[in-house]
């Protein structure tokens, strides 16, 4: 028993196994850091912009959804690789993964849709931070977008957290046209050719 331990073709796969685990774990970190790294230096390039500015919104929620989705991935792909470097079966496991991410798919829809409908709505660069929206029977400023919830600040103060997966049809005072009314009283006896353009 003793020499069995002491020899060193016995440890030999322990070590092989060991230094595999490492070097998966290893690669993961790398992954998820070269991620942060360039989604950081994405959103870097565009602060300097106002907070309103489409672009600067867009780096800032799409940079943080990437890393997001880059740690769900690379995380369970990394306990997998080292799951099956231990020795387990991991066909059981992915089976048992397969049906469960199946059952919370099926729960999550809303949740998909959601994000889904936060991400075009980003692309189609229709709405804005500080644009006047009404969505549904919401009208009010727009005070942040993001992947899954737009917020939107009422007259009266309330903040209206809007699902973007339940964003139909909406308009958008702010967009490219807009129509100013101001009155001006005149007095009966002021000329009123004189005073128009």
């Amino acid at each position: 028993m003793l020499e069995s331990l002491l020899d060193p073709t016995a440890w030999r796969p322990v070590l092989t196994g060991g230094v595999r685990i490492v070097v998966i774990l290893a690669l993961a970190l790398a992954v998820l850091r070269v991620v942060r790294r360039l989604t950081n230096q994405w959103m870097t390039r565009v602060q300097e912009l106002e907070k309103t500015d489409a672009r600067r919104q867009r780096a800032d929620t799409l940079g943080n959804l990437i890393q997001s989705t880059a740690q769900y991935v690379v995380w369970p792909i990394a306990t997998i690789m080292v799951l099956s470097e231990v020795g387990l079966d991991i066909g059981a496991l992915l089976a048992t993964a397969g049906v469960a991410g199946l059952a919370v798919g099926f729960g999550a829809q809303t949740l998909v849709k959601d994000v889904i409908s936060g991400v075009f709505l980003l692309f189609d660069d229709l709405i804005h931070v500080g644009d006047l929206v009404s969505i549904g029977g919401t009208v009010g400023t727009v005070e942040e977008i993001g992947v899954r919830l737009i917020k939107v600040r009422k007259f009266d103060g309330e903040l209206v957290m809007i699902p973007a997966g339940d964003i139909r049809t909406f308009g958008n005072k702010s967009m490219d046209w807009a129509r100013v009314v101001v009155p001006v009283g005149l007095s009966y006896d002021q000329d009123v050719d004189a005073i128009l353009p």
